[in-house]
């Protein structure tokens, strides 16, 4: 199945991380999806320890194979400790196994390396996964959350075709070696975390209120001081482009990301319908050089304005 440029469905949100999304909403979500013409249905095992592999399981027997590309990943195991990195051949595969069983499929259209393990052999990990393509239980392989020396490595038998890593117009983790790689070696890059749980939103101008028990609060890039830096920014910058655009916020920052070199996918989360129909507005923005400077010119002046105040990278900001 050949994939184009465009939007995927990130389904961490139907674990309940931000807020709550049952599975008559979750189901909601995925049909609109599938409806607009998405395919690309990014999940894990760790999503809700299972839970969303088996809630996607009931939701996708309603659609015909074909109509929808899936994406899981293996790279985490249970132990009495807790849950710890695993890219061991037999976890691999075992983990392989467990996610069939709980989507109840014959086969993943892409399975990926969750995370590198840094204990084990990234030749081992990806003998396993070749190893599954050959069974027929896996189509296409990728990996997650790799520096361009771990894709390197990960890639020495030209297995790779997928990356996923988090990027997007704040987060510019990978630079023009790493995309100029993957064009040679054909591998494609699926960014995640475009809009940055909300940052890259109109939500964040108009005022972001979360619950107690949203993960957000335990990140560092929504403690108070960077989400008041970050919403002047977005009112000041990118809000008239988005105004002039007659746009949602959200469909300005994936259209940058996807004329991004090497950029084929953007995997984006929902917790409500009406966000999946945002996303997909950036499919119909057009092609335009003077918006694709804009941005990039936004984006400097944040640069320099965390620079000149903090001696900090963005990345460093964000993460502080």
């Amino acid at each position: 199945m050949k994939l184009v440029k465009g939007i995927g469905l990130g389904t961490f949100p139907f674990a309940n991380p931000f807020t709550s999304v049952d599975e008559r909403m979750a189901e909601k979500i995925v049909g609109t999806f599938l409806d607009l013409g998405g395919m690309f249905i990014d999940t894990s095992p760790t999503y809700g320890s299972g839970y969303v592999e088996e809630l996607l399981g009931k939701i996708l027997k309603k659609y015909g194979r074909s109509t929808y590309f899936l994406n899981t990943s293996c790279g985490y195991i249970q132990t009495k400790e807790g849950r710890r990195i695993s890219g061991k051949y037999q976890d691999v595969v075992d983990n392989c196994n467990k996610s069939l069983k709980r989507l109840g499929l014959d086969y993943i259209d892409l399975y990926i390396s969750h995370i590198p393990d840094s204990s084990t052999s990234f030749s081992e990990t990806v003998q396993a996964l070749e190893a599954l393509m050959k069974q027929g239980k896996i189509r296409q392989i990728g990996v997650s959350n790799v520096s361009l020396n771990q894709l390197k490595e990960y890639n020495a038998t030209g297995s790779i075709k997928f990356v996923h890593n988090r990027f997007s117009l704040l987060n510019h983790s990978f630079d023009k070696t790493f995309t100029d790689y993957c064009i040679k070696h054909d591998v494609a890059i699926v960014s995640y975390q475009v809009i940055e749980r909300g940052l890259l939103t109109s939500k964040i101008v108009n005022g972001l209120t979360l619950k107690s028990t949203d993960l957000r609060n335990r990140k560092p890039e929504f403690t108070p001081n960077i989400v008041q830096d970050i919403s002047i920014w977005v009112r000041d910058y990118l809000q008239p482009v988005s105004d002039r655009l007659n746009m949602p916020l959200s469909a300005i920052a994936i259209w940058w990301a996807l004329k991004q070199p090497a950029v084929a996918l953007c995997s984006i989360g929902a917790t409500q319908v009406s966000q999946v129909r945002e996303n997909f507005c950036a499919l119909s923005i057009e092609e335009s050089k003077c918006l694709l400077e804009s941005l990039d010119r936004a984006y400097l002046e944040l640069e320099t304005t965390i620079k000149n105040r903090t001696s900090l990278s963005i990345r460093e900001f964000l993460t502080n």
